[in-house]
């Protein structure tokens, strides 16, 4: 399953150019062996890995943790501000 998204990598004194990228959802179980012999439906699984690709698909990855922007988000917009531009 794949999602198209863009992003930008920015930290102090850097700030690469809105960009995008094509990225592969790689999902990882890890559980004991049921009594049916199976650890999960794998249709669920995949259920929720398109569900997951859907909701990012063609988004805005903001990297709002870094210390090199100030953001705020009030549900419907995102203010991203760095060292040399506001988004």
């Amino acid at each position: 399953m794949k999602f198209n998204a863009a992003h930008f990598i920015a930290y102090k004194g850097f700030r690469e150019k809105l960009h995008g990228h094509n990225y592969h959802l790689a999902v990882t179980i890890t559980e004991q062996v049921g009594s049916d012999g199976y650890v999960v439906d794998f249709r669920e699984t995949k259920r929720i890995s398109r569900v997951i690709c859907k909701d990012l698909n063609e988004f805005f990855l903001v990297p709002m943790k870094s210390d090199a922007l100030k953001g705020s988000c009030d549900g419907a917009n995102t203010n991203i501000i760095t060292e040399d531009i506001d988004f």
